[in-house]
This record gives structure tokens, C-alpha cells and sequence, in this order.
């Protein structure tokens, strides 16, 4: 097996992981920083796509663009799928993903149960916003972030104008969904891989004055068993959007679930820690055969 680790995550816990495993495994690992890289747009083949360097045409290329570098890796990314090398995730499904109404959108319409959300643009009217979501509180998000980034718990009418001007100076649209106040400061992290879910971890906030859940904002993770209603949402959200690997994050409780949203760049790290074991070990060659079989 030989893959390129596409990434610009290059301190990552989960990149160290994969390229860790990868050493001890015996699999050959190529790591391409996109934002690093001098690529030919006109290349006609993986020889003669990064000038003054040999590679070999890997088997697939295991991709993880967070949103900090995407656009610097897209276009890379989308070279190199257009030489027929298989992506995981794919471009065109990367794009639908990382940004968050489309991704809804896309969910919604396959059946799968979303929070109520509303778009909200520039030109708002107070009102139309009370008789689309309930609240307060609500929460408010922008359209593109990760990590907890961009988003915030509102818990008054006036707190919400507030944010929005503030938001306004600096987004063209922001996402408003309505609070899932079960199991308020916690969340499930479903992890997929090529059609399957084969982990969960409830992820909980560091503190009660902290709605979000990350891990990288300081949340805990916890092992929970993977039901048959987890397991189906999970791996239908994933589908839906068309992800080979994805985190789904999904809100309330057994009876009501509802996904909140789909990473196509999950961590392994947090996941690893509170499964008790190295997830690379099996994410990787679950990758792997999705490309060969």
C-alpha cells in the first residue's frame, strides 16, 4: 500500500498518528503539505506534476484540508484527482461539505433529521427570524469554520442583534439554528469509514459556561457503544454527502437524535484516546480497499 497524506496540518495530533502508524505498519507514506508545494497546473501526469521532484503515483491520497489552508489545497487536490488518482474525500464532495448550508441543505433532502436552521442574510427583519426558529437561545454559526470556530450560543433577542452586527463585519450570510437543549454541552461523534461506522465518543464541554463540545477547545471525550440508530444516521449522513471518512456529530438523545454536522477531516487522536486504541491502524486500510474492491 502507498498513499499521500495531503495535508497542511503538519503539528496535527492525528497527522503525527497516521504517519506513525504508517512507519510501524510498513506502509509507504508520501506527506504533501499543499501550501508548501509548487505543482504544474498543465501536468498531463503525477511524473511530471511537481517540477524537480521524482514521486511515484500513489494508491490513493488520504486527504485532511482543514479550513485554514482549503483554498491554498483545492486546486492541488483537484489536479491530482483529475490524473486518475483516487481522493479520500473526493473534491467535489469536499466542496458540498465545508460549507455548512449546503452541507444541511444536502442532508435535509436526503431524509436525514438536521437542526431547524435559517440563513440569514444582511437584510434581516427581526420578525421573520422569531417565526423561523424558536428561541432564545439559538445557536449562531457562520457558513465556513471548524472546530468550534464561528460559533456561539445567543441567549436573548438583543444579545442576537448584537452578534449579528458584529458577525455582519465580517460574513456575507450566518447560520441560526435552533438550541437542541437535550443533553445541552454535549455531543456523539460518529466516526465512518468507507460505508461504515466504526467508532463513537461522546464528547462533553470542558465547563458549564462552554456550549461546545470540541475537543480542541478543551471538551472531553468518552466512549459510548454504538447503537443501531447511531450507527444508521451516522453512516447515512455520510452517504448522503457523498464522504468515504467523516466525523458526524450528532445532538439530543436516543428517540430524537438529530446531526448537527459532518467533518470531513475527523481527528483520530481524541477518538484513539477515548476508544483505547489506534484508529489509524484501522482507518487506513479501510481507505485502502474503498479504492481497490
Amino acid at each position: 500500500m502507498f498513499f499521500w497524506l495531503i495535508t497542511h496540518l503538519e503539528d496535527s495530533a492525528t497527522t503525527k498518528q497516521i504517519l506513525g502508524a504508517s512507519a510501524a505498519q510498513g506502509w509507504r507514506c508520501d506527506h504533501v503539505v499543499p501550501r508548501r508545494q509548487n505543482y504544474l497546473l498543465t501536468a498531463t501526469s503525477i511524473e511530471e506534476l511537481f517540477p524537480g521532484e521524482v514521486r511515484e503515483k500513489p494508491d490513493f491520497c488520504y486527504v485532511r484540508m482543514g479550513s485554514s489552508a482549503f483554498i491554498e489545497g483545492f486546486a492541488l487536490l483537484s489536479k491530482i484527482a483529475s490524473l486518475g488518482v483516487p481522493c479520500i474525500n473526493s473534491p467535489e464532495h469536499l466542496i458540498v461539505q465545508r460549507d455548512k448550508a449546503q452541507a444541511l441543505l444536502t442532508l435535509s433532502q436526503a431524509g436525514i433529521p438536521t437542526p431547524r436552521t435559517l440563513v440569514i442574510g444582511r437584510s434581516y427583519s427581526k420578525d421573520s427570524i422569531f417565526r423561523s426558529v424558536s428561541g432564545p437561545p439559538w445557536v449562531l454559526k457562520s457558513r465556513f469554520g471548524a472546530k468550534g470556530d464561528g460559533v456561539m450560543l445567543v441567549e436573548s433577542e438583543r444579545s442576537l442583534t448584537s452578534a449579528l452586527d458584529w458577525l455582519f463585519g465580517t460574513y456575507p450570510q450566518v447560520l441560526l439554528q435552533e438550541f437542541i437543549a437535550a443533553q445541552a454541552g454535549t455531543d456523539i461523534r460518529v466516526l465512518v469509514v468507507a460505508g461504515k461506522a466504526i467508532a463513537a465518543m461522546r464528547r462533553s464541554a470542558p465547563d458549564k459556561n462552554e456550549f461546545r463540545s470540541n475537543l480542541f477547545l478543551g471538551g472531553r471525550g468518552q466512549r459510548v457503544e454504538l447503537t443501531a440508530e447511531l450507527t444508521t444516521l451516522a453512516e447515512d449522513a455520510a452517504s448522503a454527502l457523498g464522504l468515504t471518512i467523516a466525523g458526524v456529530d450528532i445532538l439530543g438523545e436516543a428517540g430524537s437524535y438529530v446531526v448537527c454536522e459532518v467533518n470531513s477531516s475527523p481527528g483520530l487522536k481524541g477518538l484513539s484516546d477515548a476508544m483505547g486504541e489506534d484508529l489509524a491502524l484501522e482507518v487506513v486500510p479501510r481507505l485502502f480497499s474503498a479504492v481497490t474492491h
